[in-house]
């Protein structure tokens, strides 16, 4: 026995003297049986044999393609995919293996890393299967023409190798666009090569695309074609046909018949994906794109992003990228719009980009608060988009309709960053060329809109649904016009009517949101605190404060209200003197009058004030008001015991959002005899306009006269006059949808004269912030600094204010 055990030790050792090249493992009959072990699917034994001399380091070619092709076959891909980005790189590694691990990249959807090993393999040795291998990774990529280039250049060796680059081109025709083109081809290869199963597979993959999956069903029927797999995709197909017509649907239809084939589409979508096989990756990511697709199609953006997330890791092809970005634009989260946007157009020829997806693109920035980004996409969206473009089928020049859509965003855009003015003209422009245009018009309205014209856009807006009764964005901007115009009694109908047919859209949604809280009660502050002077009136301090809380609406037009008012003064050399009111009034708001009303009372006795105004048109209104016990007459004047009614008369003509000129004539009867009489105007103009500033000027006049009372304790000046031109600078710091917070600083500067005393120049700085946390609430604060002459003497008066306005 122990004869045999040396014996068996002296036969290892020999063995292990022999030189390793004497016997080659891949020559060794165990590692042959072994390999072909691993070709039936059990690559188990060959990885026990490679295994210990990887982990040693001694692992050599042509062993070291071996043992990453076993690792792919034992379902160990990630590990073989990251010794070949590490220890065995691509350039050490042979055809086989380089084609395999490219093969599993591109089932991944890496088509990058796919690219790259299929092009180091042919570098190597060029073979058919490499070409063709690589010129499906382009397709699937979106490099359609650049893989049949690769196809065209590639030589075959024998029958086999012709019939794999005839596989793989009978695989890009049935992704191609041009149908036609691509079947005549793709009959062309099955007169070629008639019995093969793959070239039929491929030519019903075609009749699916082209909308005919009941004959593509029959073609492989017909010639008793085993495909379960591709059953299956023809399923997947037949729901991105749907989708498809599910998208023309959501255009011609309203309320929930629009998205009658787009839940057939989701229905459908669902059921091919339980039938997919657990190793058909590439069928699984198209199922997730196309549900993807038809879910942010059907507007359940959240369910589309919700899927995309928890696909994040999973390649995804660029249409559901695209759709992915939609969905979140739509869910107001423009940053991951931008992303998965750029995502989803990278490495794709600008030209060859939808349309839409670019659209998108300069929606999300202009949401983001980007607006230079947005114009550079959009200057590059009109550079692309020609007025004329050939059309393939009919071998003709046609108008293009994209270049009438990127022209409107282009003029819609400069109405989105305030240029109101040069959008005006330019929609005019498209308007000639097409005066019926449905959005052409709609934009019209919202424009109209925008410029503070809200009865000419209702006169849009009803007049495209004279056209088209179904016309939900109309009746979406209608409602909205009448609710700037004050015709609250029509809102309602249109709102319920509007949520009836397009609840999901974010449009309705910021609708409802503002039709709610214009019905909801209003507290408004206004409060100013006196730092010093008071304009000359001997103030050292003062303050103010009058707060008005308005009801929920009451009839439709009606509110009722509650006012107090405080005011406090301080003045040099001693004294003191204030007012304190309460009162209930009521406000009226009609689309041609507008009017309120209250009675007041307090200390002082009671009083009231009854106010009217009339809207002849867009832009011209005239006002009368009276007030008893004015809350005008001056602090000192109060302090000696003095009140007094006022008669005011009001004019406004605003030609639009740049323009307006105000003229006001008043009377203020005070108790000790004294008549106050004024008269003034202004013209306001916007200069400078953009995405975050603007710059106005307010030229000025005005005069005043007092007469019937002398010696009185209070300036007042027997007759005055000033001019003066205010410029106004505002900036927008930071926005989010509602949410924004602006500052402003004005300068004004005046020559004043007062009878008895000549003239001298008048001067005042503010500067203010302004927060909005949401439509329905905002805070406004600031700081005045006054240089006004009083008998002669240069007052300066120093004010802080705030104003806050709250629905609840």
């Amino acid at each position: 026995m122990n004869s045999l055990i040396l014996n068996g030790v002296a036969v290892a050792l020999l063995c292990a003297a022999l030189p390793a090249h004497s016997v080659p493992l891949w020559k060794r009959a165990d590692y042959v049986q072994a390999i072909r072990s691993a070709r039936d699917g059990a690559p188990a034994s060959a990885l026990r044999i490679l295994e210990p001399l990887h982990r040693a380091g001694t692992l050599q070619q042509p062993l070291v393609d071996d043992y990453l092709t076993l690792l792919v076959w034992a379902g160990r891909d990630d590990e073989a995919v990251a010794l070949a980005e590490g220890r065995y790189p691509a350039y050490m590694l042979g055809p086989g293996a380089l084609n395999i691990l490219a093969r599993h990249q591109r089932d991944r959807g890496h088509y990058e890393a796919a690219e790259s090993l299929y092009r180091t393999s042919l570098r190597k040795q060029a073979t058919a299967s490499a070409s063709a291998g690589l010129a499906m990774t382009l397709a699937e990529a979106g490099r359609k023409s650049e893989g049949m280039a690769v196809l065209d250049a590639a030589t075959a060796a024998g029958a086999a190798d012709a019939l794999a680059l005839d596989r793989a081109r009978s695989y890009l025709l049935a992704m191609s666009d041009e149908h036609t083109a691509a079947l005549t081809e793709m009959q062309a290869l099955l007169a070629r090569h008639p019995d093969d199963p793959e070239l039929a597979r491929s030519y019903a993959s075609l009749l699916v695309r082209i909308g005919a999956p009941h004959e593509a069903y029959a073609y492989l029927k017909q010639r008793d074609i085993a495909a379960p797999a591709l059953y299956n995709r023809m399923l997947l197909d037949k729901a991105a046909i749907e989708t498809r017509w599910g998208k023309s649907e959501t255009r011609l239809e309203v309320g929930e018949n629009r998205f009658r084939m787009t839940d057939l589409a989701l229905a459908s979508n669902e059921q091919a994906g339980l039938g997919l096989l657990p190793g058909d990756l590439a069928a699984r990511r198209t199922a997730v794109a196309d549900r993807l697709v038809a879910l942010e199609q059907r507007a359940r953006y959240r369910d589309a992003i919700a899927l995309h997330r928890q696909h994040a890791d999973d390649a995804q092809p660029r249409y559901a990228l695209a759709a992915a970005a939609s969905a979140y634009l739509a869910e107001e989260q423009p940053l991951e719009a931008i992303r998965l946007s750029r995502q989803a157009m990278d490495g794709t020829p600008r030209r060859d980009v939808p349309i839409d997806w670019r659209i998108t693109l300069v929606y999300a920035h202009l949401e983001a608060e980007q607006p230079d980004e947005a114009r550079a996409e959009l200057e590059s969206l009109e550079q692309d988009v020609q007025r004329i473009r050939y059309d393939a089928p009919s071998g003709q020049n046609r108008f293009n309709p994209a270049y009438q859509q990127v022209r409107l965003l282009s003029a819609m855009f400069d109405a989105y960053v305030g240029r109101t003015r040069s959008a005006r003209g330019r929609l005019d422009a498209l308007l000639e060329d097409a005066p019926f245009n449905g959005e052409l018009r709609q934009d019209d309205g919202e424009l109209e809109l925008m410029r503070g014209h809200p009865r000419a856009a209702a006169d849009i807006f009803g007049r495209r649904l004279v056209d088209d009764p179904r016309a939900v964005e109309a009746k979406r901007g209608l409602a909205a016009a009448h609710l700037d115009s004050h015709r609250y009694a029509d809102v309602p109908l249109l709102v319920a009517d509007v949520a009836a047919l397009a609840p999901e859209s974010p449009s309705t949604r910021k609708l409802l949101e503002r039709w709610k809280w214009s019905r909801r009660p209003q507290l408004v502050i206004d409060a100013e605190r006196e730092l010093s002077g008071s304009r000359g009136e001997g103030d050292d301090g003062g303050w103010g404060v009058e707060t008005r809380l308005y009801s929920a609406p009451i009839a439709s037009h009606w509110r009722a209200f509650a006012r107090s008012y405080s005011s406090r003064a301080d003045f040099v050399g001693g004294g003191r003197s204030r007012r304190d009111t309460v009162g209930l009034g009521a406000e009226y708001r009609g689309p041609a009058w507008s009017a309120e009303g209250a009675l007041t009372g307090g200390r002082n006795g009671g009083g009231g004030f009854v106010a009217a105004t009339r809207s002849f048109d867009d832009r011209f209104s005239a006002g009368l008001r009276y007030e008893h016990d004015s809350d005008q007459v001056p602090m000192r004047a109060r302090r000696d015991g003095v009140d007094g009614n006022r008669l005011a008369a009001e004019f406004a003509y605003r030609v639009d959002d740049h323009r307006r000129f105000d003229a006001a004539v008043s009377a203020l009867d005070l108790s000790d005899g004294n008549l106050r009489e004024r008269i003034g105007g202004s013209w306001t103009e916007r200069w400078l306009v953009g995405p975050s500033y603007t710059l106005d000027t307010v030229l000025s006049v005005g005069a005043s006269r007092n007469r019937g009372a002398t010696g009185v304790g209070y300036f007042n000046p027997r007759k005055d006059g000033e001019v003066g031109l205010t410029v106004l600078q505002e900036g927008l710091l930071w926005r989010r949808y509602d949410a924004s917070f602006r500052h402003r600083l004005g300068l004004y500067a005046a020559h004043y004269r007062q009878e008895g005393y000549g003239g001298k120049p008048a001067s005042a700085a503010f500067y203010e912030q302004e927060w909005r946390w949401a439509s329905r609430a905002g805070l406004r604060y600031g700081i005045a600094h006054t240089v006004h002459p009083y008998d002669g003497d240069s007052d300066v008066a120093n004010r802080l204010y705030f104003n806050f306005d709250w629905r609840f």
